[in-house]
Parts: C-alpha cells; structure tokens; sequence
C-alpha cells in the first residue's frame, strides 16, 4: 500500500482514500519504482540530471511548466503536470 498526496495536502493510504476525495493517484518515485527504472534512467529519458529527478520525488522543487508536461509525455499521464499544482497554490 503506498501513500498519495491528497488535494488537500493530506497524506492518505491508497487503501484507505474515501469516496469523491480527490488524491494524487501516482507519484513520481512511485511511478519510477513501479517501472522499474533508477532516477537516473528516468532522468535520462527526461533529459534532465539524475538529482533534479531526486528533489522531484522528494518535492524540494517543483518542474517548470515545460517539464512538468514532458514528466506527463513520458510516463504515459500517470503522472501529470496538474498534479503538481496544489489547489491552495491555484488561486
């Protein structure tokens, strides 16, 4: 069971993510984990250095627009490039 980031900020247990709450179904590093790829291949598909690929998973920064789109192209929408816009930031 993996945890998702919610909406709202809240971290939740994909197990556990009640009815019309709305989560972020897929991380980046669980999206890399679950190919089965190191960041360092993820970073080469993205044309981007294995530690900007790190501070990605670990939300220490967040991609440009431009790459936040090509983090969508090349993992086939799981992870798409609203889902690194909070609603709060939104506004």
């Amino acid at each position: 069971m993996a945890l998702v980031e919610c909406l709202s900020g809240n971290l939740m247990l994909d197990g556990n993510i009640p009815n019309g709450h709305l989560c972020l179904m897929t991380s980046l590093s669980d999206h890399i984990k679950a190919v089965g790829q190191t960041q360092a291949q993820f970073a080469t598909a993205l044309g981007i250095d294995q530690a900007t690929v790190s501070k990605l998973c670990r939300r220490k920064v967040l991609p440009s627009l431009i790459l936040a789109a090509r983090i969508e192209r090349v993992t086939g929408g799981k992870v798409r490039a609203v889902d690194w816009v909070h609603e709060d930031d939104a506004a």
